[in-house]
């Protein structure tokens, strides 16, 4: 990520040997991280979108359910929750569906709902994790290929280089396993806050679903 941003800033001030030094010395690898770079961005705004509290559930909404079911209000409750498509709206619809089996079932409707969420979302955060691990690899990698380029000039000057010899070789290396670094401290951290914004939002719509449930009305 940001390997996009210096990039930009560079080119706007029209700095060509710092492009040179901190991306274009970097080699062919630099172009792979680059692409990763993107990608990232383009992930955590998108999982941003999904870990908002209005995806989760709506106060609003929430009041209004409480009072169609303290007035034993069933079928008006269902009508309002077909529009709302909130965990939590999707979470109360499907355990209005299983009232008449008893408490354990629409407990049960609203676990399966909030799991199938859960499980669909940290299937996609985990491209994320990916991105992480791969690019300090990608890194890695550029060392290795730029201390044995660096080796290699030493046995080309006879074991007597000069310093600008070693130079490309070195600059591969380190630039390679800096980019690497910059592509993965992004994403981990950002599958981590997701990941902990994720629970979060879910365990207080869990405890909303609760409180909600205990006003359902069964049938005996």
């Amino acid at each position: 990520m940001v390997i996009v941003l210096l990039s930009s800033n560079v080119l706007a001030a029209g700095q060509s040997s710092n492009l040179d030094k901190f991306f274009f010395s970097g080699g062919w690898l630099m172009w792979p991280l680059l692409g990763l770079s993107v990608i990232t961005i383009h992930l955590i705004i998108q999982y941003l979108f999904q870990v908002r509290a209005n995806i989760f559930y709506d106060r609003q909404i929430s009041v209004q359910i409480a009072e169609h079911l303290q007035h034993g209000r069933i079928m008006a409750c269902q009508e309002l929750l077909k529009n709302n498509k909130s965990i939590l709206g999707r979470m109360m619809l499907v355990a209005l569906t299983e009232r008449e089996r008893g408490y354990a079932a629409m407990e049960n409707a609203m676990l399966e709902i909030m799991e199938e969420d859960r499980s669909e979302f940290f299937r996609k955060l985990e491209w994320l994790n990916i991105i992480g691990n791969i690019a300090p690899m990608i890194g890695l990698f550029g060392t290795v290929w730029g201390m044995i380029m660096a080796f290699s000039a030493i046995v080309d000057a006879g074991g007597r280089p000069q310093p600008v010899d070693l130079a490309a070789g070195i600059s591969n290396a380190l630039v390679t396993t800096l980019w690497g670094m910059a592509v993965a401290i992004p994403a981990l951290s950002g599958s981590g806050y997701l990941s902990n914004r994720f629970e979060a939002l879910t365990a207080r719509t869990a405890v909303m679903a609760e409180e909600l449930l205990a006003k359902v009305p069964v049938q005996s």
